[in-house]
């Protein structure tokens, strides 16, 4: 299978300085492997290296351009889906943190700090009452508990989602603590 043309696009003078003098820091702090990595020969670096900044920038203000720039999709494909995923992530924190989730319940679902926590709600200005909430009596609690365990969506995260749904008017954290407890 043959690799697709890649289109190359020369870089402004000012970029193209500014990258060459990258790839000479990288490869001073890297040695050989990191010349290895530039495309560039060490007789080229060694000429670089020693010239004035004046020859410098005459020679990027050459008319063929020293450096190009080119885009790598796949890596462009990635960096969206961590972005989106990362996105959906505090999306999701935040409705748990709106829903009046617990410290010790964001620290199970999320990994999350409970300082983190702290601040979110401060952010959202969100008041939390101090203290633990009023458990339900028993027999709500064996309500919840079966309520949790008839649901069978994958995500914990969405059926604890699911759970509040079904009890409005009860505290996520106290639902958080009747499926944890039981």
């Amino acid at each position: 299978m043959q690799a697709a043309p890649v289109t190359t696009y020369p870089l402004p003078t000012n970029i193209q300085v500014t990258v060459l003098f990258h790839f000479l820091a990288k490869i001073e702090s890297e040695g050989l492997r990191g010349l290895a990595n530039s495309g560039f020969r060490r007789e080229q670096i060694d000429t670089l290296r020693y010239l004035s900044t004046s020859d410098f920038i005459q020679l990027v203000n050459e008319n063929r351009p020293l450096v190009h720039a080119w885009g790598d999709a796949a890596n462009l494909d990635f960096a969206l889906k961590r972005l989106s995923s990362n996105r959906a992530e505090t999306e999701l924190q935040t409705e748990f943190i709106r829903r009046g989730a617990s410290a010790a319940m964001m620290y199970q679902l999320f990994r999350v700090s409970p300082k983190f926590v702290a601040l979110q709600r401060s952010l959202l200005c969100l008041d939390v009452k101090q203290g633990r909430p009023k458990s339900p009596d028993e027999e709500t609690q064996s309500t919840i508990y079966a309520a949790w365990k008839s649901l069978s969506n994958p995500s914990v995260r969405q059926r604890y989602l699911d759970l509040d749904d079904m009890f409005p008017d009860i505290p996520f954290s106290v639902l958080f603590a009747a499926t944890t407890e039981s």
